[in-house]
């Protein structure tokens, strides 16, 4: 691989039309890159799913070098939690603009491979970020174990990291058909390959 994550990142919110909305979507994103290309972005256990520190400071290089730039969004919600509800959203700026260019140039076979990648991801599924949350719990507790898991084995790993999934029935169908349609794992609810 001969991207980092700051260009992976690069790569990401440019695919997304030059801006994106939140950093869920961002780690997402980034994660099933890595999974997809065997490429190792540092993920780990997160409340949210997997996610990467590496990724994360890509983000804050990306903003101090001014090629994004970062809204934060207030809902004005309290969660159970007590913190408010909040989104950060990047839009590339001009720079950002030109780094992306220059990437494409310099790195093109990684970067044809990456763009193929959230190509795929972009059309398995609605880029909904919730869906792609439960996508990467699930697929990085079946890495992890190397075994097919069933529904229940999975939430019952979940819960060993902390990690709860929606309440919504559809949604972990949805993740499952997600990975699926990746090719990421084999047909059957939460089944690994």
């Amino acid at each position: 691989m001969n991207l980092s994550p700051r260009d992976i990142v690069l790569e990401i919110i440019a695919e997304e039309g030059g801006s994106i909305q939140g950093k869920t979507l961002i780690q997402k994103k980034a994660y099933f890159v890595g999974v997809k290309l065997e490429w190792d972005l540092g993920h780990q256990p997160h409340f949210y799913g997997p996610y990467s520190p590496a990724i994360e400071s890509a983000l804050g290089d990306l903003r101090g070098l001014g090629f994004v730039e970062e809204y934060l969004l207030g809902f004005g919600d309290i969660r159970d939690s007590g913190f408010e509800a909040k989104r950060y959203d990047y839009v590339l700026t001009e720079d950002g603009q030109k780094a992306v260019k220059r990437l494409k140039d310099r790195n093109s076979e990684d970067y044809l491979k990456v763009k193929s990648t959230l190509d795929r991801i972009r059309n398995a599924s609605k880029p909904d970020y919730l869906t792609l949350s439960v996508a990467a719990k699930v697929m990085y507790i079946l890495k992890n174990k190397r075994k097919p898991l069933d529904k229940n084995a999975i939430s019952s790993e979940a819960k060993e990291l902390d990690w709860a999934f929606p309440k919504d029935k559809d949604i972990f169908k949805e993740a499952t058909d997600f990975l699926i349609t990746m090719g990421l794992v084999a047909c059957g609810e939460g089944k690994a390959e």
